[in-house]
C-alpha cells in the first residue's frame, strides 16, 4: 500500500509543479508593421526588457515569445527603424507593433581623387609619322615618298594621281606649309610633282 501511495504522491506533486510553471509563463504574439505602410516587417527583433532571449519575426511580419510572468516590457527593433518599447498588460497576448522608420543624418561625404587623363596630347590637329610606319608602305622605284605617305592621315587627301600635292581638311595645295628644320620648303616636288624632295 506505501508504494502505490508514494507513486500517487510524485505524481500529484510533478502536476502540481507543471502547474506552477506554466502559470509563471505567458505566450505574447503579433506582427511587426511599418507604421506608415502598413507593411509587415521581416526579421524585426522582440526582445524582453531584462535582454533575456528574445525572438524576430518571420517572413510575414509575425512573431511568439514565451515570457516569464514578471517581464512587464518588450523592445521591438529593426534596422532602419526607431525602437519601440511595448508595455505588456496583464491579460493581453496580441500585440501588434508599428515601428516608425529613424531619419539618420551623416554629414557628407566627400571623395577626392585624380582624374585619369585619356589624351595623351592636346596640340589640336597635330598628327605625328613614326619612321617605322613610313618604311612600311609601298615604294615607288625603290623609296618611300614621305608626302605620299602623309596622304594616309585623317583628313589629308590627294591632290590628284601621279601628284606629290595634297589638300588638308579642304584646303588647297598651296595652303601648306612644309618646314625642314624650321626652314621653308617652298617646292616639296621635283620631276613634274610625281616624287617629293624628301628622303624617307
Amino acid at each position: 500500500m506505501k508504494l502505490p501511495f508514494r507513486i500517487l504522491i510524485l505524481i500529484w506533486l510533478f502536476f502540481c509543479n507543471s502547474l506552477l510553471t506554466a502559470q509563471a509563463q505567458r505566450i505574447i504574439s503579433g506582427t511587426v508593421t511599418d507604421a506608415s505602410s502598413g507593411e509587415q516587417i521581416l526579421g524585426a527583433s522582440i526582445v524582453p526588457g531584462n535582454n533575456g532571449q528574445g525572438t524576430s519575426t518571420n517572413m510575414y511580419g509575425f512573431y511568439s515569445l514565451k515570457l516569464a510572468k514578471d517581464i512587464e516590457t518588450v523592445a521591438v527593433s529593426f534596422i532602419g527603424y526607431k525602437t519601440s518599447q511595448i508595455l505588456l498588460k496583464a491579460g493581453q497576448s496580441v500585440y501588434n507593433i508599428g515601428l516608425e522608420p529613424a531619419v539618420i543624418a551623416f554629414e557628407e561625404a566627400k571623395v577626392i581623387s585624380e582624374r585619369k587623363s585619356h589624351t595623351s596630347s592636346t596640340d589640336v590637329g597635330r598628327a605625328s609619322v613614326e619612321v617605322d610606319q613610313i618604311k612600311a608602305l609601298p615604294a615607288l622605284l625603290g623609296e618611300v615618298d614621305v608626302l605620299k605617305v602623309l596622304q594616309f592621315l585623317p583628313g589629308v587627301s590627294s591632290a590628284g594621281d601621279g601628284n606629290s600635292g595634297f589638300y588638308v581638311r579642304g584646303g588647297g595645295p598651296d595652303q601648306n606649309l612644309i618646314l625642314l628644320d624650321d626652314a621653308t620648303v617652298y617646292n616639296a616636288s621635283h620631276l613634274f610633282g610625281f616624287f617629293s624632295v624628301f628622303n624617307a
